[in-house]
Order: structure tokens, then C-alpha cells, then sequence
């Protein structure tokens, strides 16, 4: 039932948010070179403020790729090389943790959130007449104004662990502009290939909390929590765990993006193929309302702008001329009008 996502009731309309604790990235991952790069432009771009990259067993070009990142103080890169086994998930448990001891050790404070590379964080818009603006960087709030405000609605300073549901993403079968092998797909982001995704939460919104296998927690590193099972869940909670609202902030999961690591673990791979089975069983749907429509573009000229810094992002560069020449006569992401309507009326209302 679509009723089932429509949560907004649960969380009074977005309020500004002045003051926001810097919120930082925690990953593990391994052969991610292809999509790297977008993943932690689109992060930078959203307003996180440091990425921690652990290298399991990496062999591809992706530490080079993040090189100039590291050298730009955006990211930190560290070795997690753990023989590859069953027991992965333990390694990244620790990965989480060595993390958070690592950033908590400076007091200061700081939200991490623990993700894969085929997660993004999507906060919500403003308020409900930014919609109609007419630049793309005043219609959706930054990853730590919707935290702040998730805070803030939740009960203030005391909050130290916040959960977020997941929106599963894939392609739909039978529409060849969304059902496309990666080696053939011309649009080069993530966001841009899988639009489709299951009609609910996972798990619901009154599920989110207890559930341990699904979703990914936001940990105030300085207040001593502890994560256990990669991320689902903190088992140290001083504060308690706090379900965030969807509405104001939610994670893309991109269940239908192929992950080198999962598919050489048979077990990974059957729950990844069992969830993207699921999501077009039930007929997926295209939120027409979504913020990832507007902040595609955005993302475009955020990426071309780095290409363009002359600092050796190579990665960037990359990534900005194949995006240019798949868009060669489309609306460019000139921080300006980009297809509003098309963003608007394309799909279901909003799901939340």
C-alpha cells in the first residue's frame, strides 16, 4: 500500500537548523574504482565533511583514484587487508569501530555514518516551496542540516545514534532506458541508472530501530557508541538509538549496482539477489518528487568544477567528460533551472 511510506506525518515540517555538528563518512570497501568517485564527490557535495576509506584488499586503481583526495585532506585512506573469508563482516565491524575510536579520541564532535558504496544519503528539501526555486544548491538541505534537524526534533544534544531506513534502488526490467548493463550505460552515475525502487522502507519506519540486519546507524564518535553487525546496529547506546525520519533523511540503497566483494561471497550475493528480485516482484515505482533528480545535475557540475581545480583529481576529470559527452545537448548543470518539470511530474508523488 503506498500509504505505508507516506510518513511525513511522523515529524513536524522541516525547521532551518543554524548550528550542525560536522558529520564524517566511515567504509570499508574493495575494487570500487568505477564508482569511487562519485560516490565521495556526492558525499563532499552534500556537506560531508571528512571520508574514512578502509582498503580491504584492494586491487584495483581505487587508492589512486582517492589519492589526490588524501593529499586535499578530504579523505583518509587506511589498509584493512584481512584475509578474504566468511568472517568479512567482522572485519568491517572492526574497520567501524577502529573509526569511531579514532575520531572520538580528539573530543571533539562529530557524527559518523557508517556506509557502503552503493548507499548515499538523500536529505529532504528544505521546505515544501523550495521545490519551485530556481537554483538546484537552495531546493534540498545538506546531510548535516537534515541530522540537525532529525536531532532537533528527536530531543536536542543528548542524541548520540541515530538509525536510517534504507530506499532500495534497481533497474526495471523490460524498460531498456533503465535496464542497461553497466558496460553499456551511458550515463556513468549511480543515480542516474537505477530509478526504480521497492515501495516501501526497509525496514518500516516502526521497525527501523530493532531491526539488525537492515539500515544503517549515524553514531556521535565523541559519546563512546560501539557498532556491531557493519553498521545495522550500536550496541553501546548511551542515549538510547533514535529512528530518523525518512522525509528529512533517508539512505539510497543501490541494490541493483553489482559489488565485486559481494559476488565473490556466495552467501552476500544470494541476499543481494533475493532483495533485488523482491524489489520487481512488487512492482517497482519512480518517485516523482525525488531529490536525486535535481541533485543528478548538481552533482554534474560539482564534479566538473573539481575536474577544473587543476589539483590532479584525475578521477574527477574522468568522470566529467564522460558525463559531459552523454549529456551533449541536454540542459546543463550551470546551477540553474534543470529540467524542474521534468523532475516534477516524472513518477509517483512523494513517497514521503
Amino acid at each position: 500500500d503506498e500509504d505505508q511510506f507516506r510518513l511525513a506525518s511522523l515529524a513536524p515540517e522541516p525547521k532551518r537548523v543554524s548550528e550542525h555538528i560536522p558529520v564524517e563518512i566511515c567504509t570499508m570497501v574493495r575494487d570500487e574504482d568505477l564508482f569511487i568517485i562519485e560516490w565521495v564527490e556526492y558525499h563532499l557535495m552534500m556537506g560531508i565533511s571528512h571520508i574514512h576509506v578502509y582498503l580491504h584488499m584492494s586491487a584495483d586503481n581505487t587508492a589512486a583514484l582517492l589519492d589526490p583526495y588524501t593529499r586535499a585532506g578530504l579523505v583518509t585512506l587506511r589498509s584493512w587487508d584481512f584475509n578474504w573469508s566468511s568472517m568479512w563482516m567482522r572485519f568491517q565491524s572492526h574497520a567501524f569501530n577502529d573509526c569511531s575510536l579514532r575520531r572520538g579520541a580528539s573530543g571533539n564532535p562529530v557524527w559518523l555514518s557508517i556506509l557502503d558504496v552503493d548507499e548515499f544519503l538523500v536529505p529532504g528539501y528544505l521546505n515544501t516551496s523550495s521545490r519551485e526555486s530556481s537554483t538546484l544548491e537552495e531546493m534540498v538541505m545538506s546531510i548535516p542540516q537534515a541530522l540537525s534537524q532529525i536531532v532537533l526534533d528527536i530531543g536536542g544534544e543528548n542524541v548520540n545514534a541515530v538509525k536510517l531506513g534504507w530506499l532500495m534502488y534497481t533497474s526495471k526490467t523490460g524498460e531498456v532506458s533503465e535496464h542497461i548493463s553497466e558496460d553499456q550505460e551511458p550515463s556513468h552515475l549511480t543515480i542516474d541508472k537505477f530509478k526504480w525502487h521497492r515501495r516501501e522502507l526497509m525496514p518500516r519506519h516502526e521497525n527501523l530501530v530493532g531491526d539488525q540486519m537492515n539500515g544503517k546507524v549515524l553514531i556521535r564518535a565523541d559519546m563512546d557508541v560501539h557498532v556491531d553487525f557493519p553498521g545495522h546496529k550500536a550496541t553501546i547506546v548511551p542515549g538510547g538509538m533514535f529512528a530518523g525520519f525518512p522525509h528529512v533523511l533517508h539512505i539510497a540503497h543501490y541494490v541493483g549496482r553489482a559489488r565485486s566483494y559481494a559476488s565473490s561471497d556466495s552467501k552476500q550475493e544470494a541476499v543481494a539477489s533475493k532483495r533485488r528480485t523482491a524489489i520487481e516482484e512488487e512492482n517497482p515505482v519512480r518517485w516523482k518528487d525525488n531529490p536525486l533528480c535535481f541533485l543528478s545535475g548538481r552533482l554534474e557540475k560539482h564534479v566538473c568544477n573539481r575536474a577544473r581545480s587543476g589539483d590532479g583529481f584525475a578521477g574527477a576529470t574522468n568522470l566529467c567528460h564522460s558525463l559531459q559527452h552523454f549529456r551533449s545537448g541536454r540542459p546543463k548543470a550551470d546551477g540553474a533551472l534543470l529540467d524542474v518539470e521534468s523532475c516534477l511530474n516524472s513518477g509517483q508523488d512523494g513517497l514521503f
